[in-house]
């Protein structure tokens, strides 16, 4: 088996491999994403008689849901860049408006002006779906994907942690009491503009501002543990889906962006051979990977380029934690880029000491591409 990591600037894009001829594509990072790498690579994987099971939109955030997009808008209803057997989503669109919205939106060939974050991509996701006929939750008869729910697939299954029933109910409570509070009907047009302003609001909500970005580097990283801030989740966040992945023994455990914290007790197991980080690193969604009872894996997965001038993405206190608990075995941090080597951030650096490797029994995979398993 194999885990293929994409490079998709602040977002996600996995490829999981079963090496069988059976593959799931996990988001899709942003255009440029599926422009620059992802194309060719399920290309390459078409030629040699693959498939993708499932692909799975965690969460409609720009950087998650935008290269699925232009790779529907490309794959068409022929599926000509490689068959795709079903789409995995909670479509919030779809859920907040009755069949007769949904039909009205089939049929519309414009809508209103396509902006970087919000909720009209995912509009425009469950369109272009729908457009090319491509099943949404199939394995669950089209009904919301929540905890407990499993989809499975060939010598493997999919086993949904996140979200809870009532994460989902309150994030649609949210869209719709906002709907009424500003007098607006409840039609698909209101809504997409409602959740864009919402999803504005929490973008500039979220995160820290880094200080040190032009400063000097700690000396140890158990300094980092100290690191700590503020650290807000979006409605959009709360609620995206997170799974285990369970195949010929081996378990892994992709986060999304989900608060995982809320979900310790849906997880199966105590230990994972990898798991993915939840929202690129941040603290919050990840504290119930590091501390007391903490849920151990041996391969860690980051998916950021750490360039956001305002966010610590990883941040110091997760990696902190994570890398100097006491343990007996040795762990491997993999990240997609080579954030220690961000010119304007060098907090980064202490990654690549050596010493500081050998101290606290960890290895770092940077701008790194495949995970075998």
């Amino acid at each position: 088996m194999m885990i293929r990591l994409f490079q998709a600037q602040g977002g996600d894009c996995f490829l999981v491999d079963f090496e069988n001829g059976h593959c799931i594509l996990i988001d899709g990072g942003y255009s440029n994403t599926y422009k620059n790498s992802l194309r060719k690579y399920l290309q390459f994987l078409r030629d040699k008689g693959k498939q993708l099971d499932f692909v799975i939109l965690t969460h409609y955030d720009a950087d998650h849901i935008k290269g699925l997009i232009a790779f529907f808008q490309d794959n068409g209803a022929n599926q000509r860049i490689i068959k795709v057997r079903e789409v995995i989503v909670n479509g919030f669109c779809s859920q907040a408006c009755d069949d007769s919205d949904l039909e009205q939106v089939a049929k519309m060939k414009t809508g209103v002006e396509i902006t970087p974050a919000g909720a009209e991509q995912e509009y425009q996701f469950e369109k272009v779906c729908m457009d090319n006929h491509y099943p949404i939750n199939r394995f669950n008869g089209g009904n919301n994907v929540t905890v407990g729910d499993v989809a499975k697939g060939e010598g493997y299954e999919i086993r949904f942690v996140s979200p809870s029933p009532e994460q989902l109910d309150t994030c649609y409570a949210q869209l719709n009491q906002q709907l009424i509070d500003k007098g607006y009907r409840q039609n698909i047009i209101n809504l997409q503009n409602l959740a864009i302003s919402l999803q504005e609001e929490s973008y500039h909500e979220e995160g820290i501002v880094i200080s040190e970005a032009s400063g000097g580097v700690d000396s140890d990283i158990i300094h980092w543990k100290e690191k700590d801030f503020p650290d807000k989740f979006s409605i959009v966040n709360q609620a995206s889906l997170a799974f285990e992945i369970l195949h010929d023994g081996k378990a892994m455990l992709f986060c999304g962006d989900a608060a995982m914290d809320s979900h310790r007790d849906d997880l199966s197991r105590e230990y994972y051979d990898v798991i993915k980080l939840s929202h690129h690193g941040t603290v919050r969604g990840n504290e119930c990977f590091f501390g007391v009872n903490s849920i151990k894996g041996d391969i860690y997965i980051i998916s950021t380029d750490a360039q956001h001038a305002k966010r610590e993405h990883p941040a110091r206190r997760l990696l902190g934690e994570l890398l100097t608990e006491e343990r007996e075995n040795q762990i491997v941090l993999y990240c997609n880029y080579d954030i220690a080597d961000v010119e304007n951030k060098p907090i980064y650096r202490l990654l690549k000491d050596e010493r500081q490797q050998e101290k606290y029994r960890f290895k770092v995979k940077l701008d790194q591409d495949i995970i075998k398993c």
